[in-house]
C-alpha cells in the first residue's frame, strides 16, 4: 500500500504516467490534457498538486487539490470527478436543445432569440404572432432555413415573431 502513495511530482509522473524522468509541470499538464476527455490541466503547489478543467462552451471551471502524500486511487478519483463534472456541465449547457443549438452552422451567430429574449431551438413549442394580422397560433419548431425558423406546418418565420412556451 505504501508504494502506491504519491509524495512528489516524480512519483506522480512515474506511478500515473509511467514516465519517471520528466516530472515538469509542462509535461504533466500536457499528459493530463491528452489523457482526459475534458482536457484537464495540472499545476504544482507547495504541498501537493491542483488539477482542473474549463468546460468548453461554458464559463464553468472545476478544480481539485491533492495534498502530499496521496494515493493513486485519490488521483484517479479526482480526475474521474473532473471528467464527470465537465460532462454534466456540458450536458446542462446543451440539454434543452438536445445538442442542437438553433444557430446557423456557417456563421456561428448563436441561437435565435424570441420576442422575450429566450433561445429558440428545434423541438420548442412557440406562440407565433402573425405580423400581417396579429393572430397568434401555437406551433412546434421543426427546423431552420438560414435566418428563418421553420414551424410544424412549413411556415417560415423570424424569431422575434415568436414566444417560447415554458
Amino acid at each position: 500500500m505504501k508504494k502506491d502513495m504519491i509524495n512528489n511530482r516524480n512519483d506522480l509522473c512515474d506511478k500515473v504516467f509511467g514516465e519517471p524522468n520528466d516530472a515538469t509541470d509542462e509535461h504533466l499538464s500536457r499528459e493530463l490534457y491528452k489523457n482526459t476527455s475534458c482536457g484537464a490541466w495540472f499545476k504544482s503547489e507547495n504541498d501537493g498538486v491542483c488539477v482542473g478543467t474549463i468546460v468548453e462552451g461554458s464559463d464553468a471551471e472545476f478544480s481539485r487539490n491533492l495534498h502530499y502524500p496521496f494515493s493513486v486511487e485519490a488521483w484517479d478519483a479526482a480526475i474521474a470527478e473532473l471528467e464527470e463534472l465537465a460532462e454534466l456541465e456540458y450536458q446542462a449547457e446543451e440539454k434543452c436543445h438536445d445538442g442542437k443549438w438553433y444557430a446557423d452552422d456557417e456563421d456561428e451567430d448563436g441561437p435565435f432569440i424570441d420576442a422575450n429574449g429566450f433561445e429558440i431551438c428545434i423541438g420548442d413549442t412557440v406562440i407565433w404572432t402573425d405580423p400581417d394580422g396579429g393572430a397568434k397560433s401555437t406551433h412546434q419548431v421543426t427546423g431552420k432555413h438560414g435566418e428563418i425558423i421553420v414551424l410544424d406546418e412549413g411556415t417560415e418565420v423570424y424569431g422575434h415573431e415568436c414566444e417560447v412556451v415554458h
